[in-house]
């Protein structure tokens, strides 16, 4: 009886370790070892991944151009045909009465004149006809559109006394001591008293104006009409503005006209 207990005793502890020694073989692990945890950093795969995000790229400091750079760039064209065809309206003959402001300029018969913007000619021809055969009108513009445009009127009228130039924003392209007077109608290059140091206008305005003190021959003038009032197209600057920025470029205000509607008239001199 004891030898039968004993035998199914023996039995049991067998089959017990060969049980526990399969179940480690499985597990992947040897007795007396734990298996080892998962790593810390890795996620279970069904979560969502952060989205992959470029690093921001800021853009280097804009380098100012020097002049001999912006003298090479191509003038752009801006006007449209159209907007140059509505130019020539005879509306504007009620504001701007052109035949009155050449009368009181008196420009005498073979003079150099520059129509400085000159667009699509509203003032152009008729300061040709002022200055006759023996005169010389420039039309100055720097959109390359209204250059073509002019070309085209300059050949169908067949006038010979008008010359164009393609000018930049901050130089006419006027040579030295070439003009008798230049006339400025609503060139918008005006500064205005709290300009930013770093807008076109502040940036062009000295050597816009200094090339057409440069191009008025000794006692020559220069003549503006600005608006009196801010409107969609147009920078308003007040009359003492005006003078106070001619000054600092060499010019001297000669007389102010309140003769044009909504419109300043000043003349200024070349010292």
């Amino acid at each position: 009886m004891h030898g039968r207990i004993s035998i199914v005793l023996i039995s049991l502890v067998c089959c017990a370790s060969a049980g526990c020694k399969d179940g480690q073989e499985q597990a992947g692990t040897t007795p007396g070892t734990r298996a080892a945890p998962p790593p810390r950093n890795e996620q279970p795969k069904h979560l969502p991944q952060p989205p992959h995000r470029e690093p921001k790229v800021v853009p280097p400091p804009r380098r100012k151009k020097s002049r001999a750079e912006r003298m090479k760039e191509p003038q752009p064209g801006v006007l449209t045909r159209e907007q140059l065809t509505h130019m020539l309206t005879n509306a504007r003959d009620m504001w701007m009465q052109p035949e009155r402001v050449v009368k009181e300029l008196a420009i005498p018969a073979g003079s150099h004149v520059a129509d400085v913007g000159c667009g699509s000619g509203y003032w152009t021809f008729r300061l040709s006809k002022v200055v006759g055969d023996k005169g010389l009108v420039y039309g100055v513009d720097f959109d390359r559109n209204a250059i073509t445009y002019m070309k085209e009127r300059v050949a169908k009228k067949g006038v010979k006394n008008i010359k164009l130039i393609l000018s930049k924003s901050f130089d006419t392209r006027l040579k030295p001591n070439s003009i008798d007077l230049a006339l400025l109608v609503n060139v918008h290059f005006l500064k205005q008293p709290n300009e930013p140091e770093d807008s076109q206008v502040s940036e062009d305005f000295p050597g816009f104006y200094k090339s057409v003190h440069r191009a008025l021959r000794p006692g020559g003038r220069m003549a503006m009409v600005e608006p009196d009032k801010d409107t969609k197209s147009s920078r308003h600057v007040s009359t003492d503005d005006i003078a106070r920025q001619m000054g600092e470029v060499g010019f001297k205000l000669k007389k102010k006209y309140g003769i044009l509607r909504g419109n300043y008239f000043m003349v200024f001199v070349k010292k």
